[in-house]
Formats: C-alpha cells, structure tokens, sequence
C-alpha cells in the first residue's frame, strides 16, 4: 500500500496542557472545562469547525447527510483532546444508548473526548460543551464521555500487526438525545455474503473534502465538521479477513476527520455497519476494519457495555 495512505483522524494543535489523571481515562472535569477553553480560542481563530466551510456538496466526492435519515441518527462527531495539547476530529458509530464505536488511533493520545450529535452544528455544539464543561456531563446535543477504550492489542505502529485491532469503545452517561438510535450491523456469514467484490459500500463521516486539503495545499477554513457520505465498492479483505479494502472512482473516498466513521451495506433498504474507518488515500482507496456483529460486541465487552442487537 503506498505510503500516501495515512490515518484519517483530522488533528488540530492548540496550545493546552492536560495535567495526568490517577483516574485516565477518566477526566476530571476543571481539567476538562481549562483546555477546553483555551482550544475554543484556538478554534475561533483558525475557523478549523467553521460552520462557513459546511455548504460544499463533497467525506470526499460526496454529498451532504439530511437529518432523520439511517445514516444521520446512527452516526456522530467525535472531538478529542490530547495529552500532548491537540484537539481532533473524528467519527463513530452509536453502539447503544451508552457507547460509541470508533478507530483506536483516534482516542490512542486522547484525554477527553466529547461526543457530538448533528450533522453539521459541530462548531456551535463543541463552543456549548466547552463553556458548559465545569457544571454539567451532558447536553441537548453533546455527552462527555467518561471512559474510552482501545481494543487489546491495538499500539498505532503503522504497518503492523496491530492495525488489524483498529478499533475503540467510548461510554458517556446520559443516554441518546431524541431521534438517535444504535447503528445494525450484520453477523459474520451475513457480512461475508454481502461483501462481493464490486458490491457498493456508503461511507459516512465529519471529514475533509479533499487530498490537496489534508496536505495543506488549500487556503481558507477547513471544510471538516458537517456529515457527509459517498459509495463506493468493496474490493478484497486482507488475508486474515481484519481488513476490508474499498475503492472507488478518483475523488470518492473517505479522508482525515473521517476515522472512526462506518462502512455500511444496504441489505433490503436497511443499512448496516461492516466496517470502521481506519487509513486512506483520501482519493480512491481506503482501509477499514470489519466489524460482523461478533466483533462489535467483543468491543463492547470490553467495559461491560454489552447490548444486544
């Protein structure tokens, strides 16, 4: 695979510091409320979320997700704080009433994450969180997550063995804001029916809309914040079967901002997640890592989140 195809997690690099926590992942909260407001003033400036950049039409070479469809009320932005004082984008998918699923690298140096639930209010959801952060957990629109996990055996080294466990569990209190739902997903045999090479696979996510823009190649605000989707077509899994890889013409693909985000099948009108959004090209290939049923609820397992489907 060439080296241009990158993790896809949208990264955006403020000036906060977040103390060390006994308690990681878990957050305190005035830790949470002091970074918060400083990546605010940050955020301002760059106009990284600006709701501005949300009027093109191109995850990339795609379209906008209305409100109250499949797609929209089973999927959600996702914004972190590192360790280290970034702040980044990425994407997932409703587990159930408590728990979102999404890629490991995206929460890998994260401290804080806040759980968004529009399609493209992000900016103005992240600035009531943010101010909010010191009183309460939870929002209209927005949860702060209380816990997240990797899956065993997931360390981020590029190329390695560990890019097939590519996958996170984040848990907040609070339960879904009204018109929300947990994502469907298939059982392994179904999910190895429907994976034909050629079949079309719809990617969903808060990512950027283009290569030349991820490599900072463009000017004005970046375009990342609003839920976009585009199909494209499954074209082999990896040996193992960890790994599905999905092509589609140049220009429709997912990017960064997009990590965590599904692949989903539709079967009879339903969709169905089959895969979560780990690395691209942002041009005409991306990897995911499946995900049949069986596995998403391993990761579920992992902090005793287990809900039935």
């Amino acid at each position: 695979m060439s080296d241009a195809v990158r993790r896809i997690s949208s990264t955006i690099f403020v000036p906060c510091v977040i103390r060390k926590s006994n308690h990681y992942p878990s957050v305190p909260l005035f830790v949470i409320s002091l970074c918060m407001k400083l990546i605010l003033s940050s955020l301002i400036l760059i106009s990284s979320l600006n709701t501005n950049a949300l009027a093109s039409e191109n995850i990339v070479g795609g379209q906008l997700v209305s409100t109250n469809t499949q797609i929209s009320r089973r999927t959600v932005a996702l914004y972190m704080l590192g360790a280290d004082g970034s702040a980044g984008l990425c994407t997932g998918s409703i587990l159930h009433k408590g728990a979102i699923l999404t890629a490991a690298h995206c929460i890998k140096k994260s401290k804080a994450v806040i759980v968004i639930f529009s399609v493209n209010k992000v900016r103005e959801i992240a600035k009531t969180a943010i101010d909010n952060a010191a009183t309460k957990l939870a929002g209209l629109n927005y949860r702060i997550a209380n816990n997240f996990r990797m899956l065993p055996g997931y360390s981020g080294n590029a190329g390695g063995s560990s890019e097939y466990s590519d996958l996170a569990l984040i848990t907040f209190d609070g339960g879904l804001p009204q018109g929300y739902e947990p994502a469907h997903f298939l059982n392994q045999a179904e999910t190895a029916k429907v994976l034909t090479v050629g079949a079309p696979v719809t990617l969903a996510g808060y990512g950027i809309t283009s290569r030349e823009e991820r490599d900072g190649l463009t000017t004005g605000p970046q375009t990342s914040g609003t839920l976009r989707q585009v199909t494209i077509q499954f074209a082999a899994l990896t040996q193992n079967k960890m790994n599905m890889v999905l092509q589609g013409n140049p220009g429709k693909d997912a990017c960064s901002g997009d990590s965590g985000g599904p692949a989903m099948v539709n079967v009879n009108g339903n969709l169905y997640v089959v895969g979560v959004a780990s690395r691209s090209d942002c041009v005409t290939t991306s990897i995911y890592t499946t995900v049949p049923r069986e596995k998403a609820m391993k990761v579920a397992q992992l902090i005793n989140a287990y809900a039935a489907y």
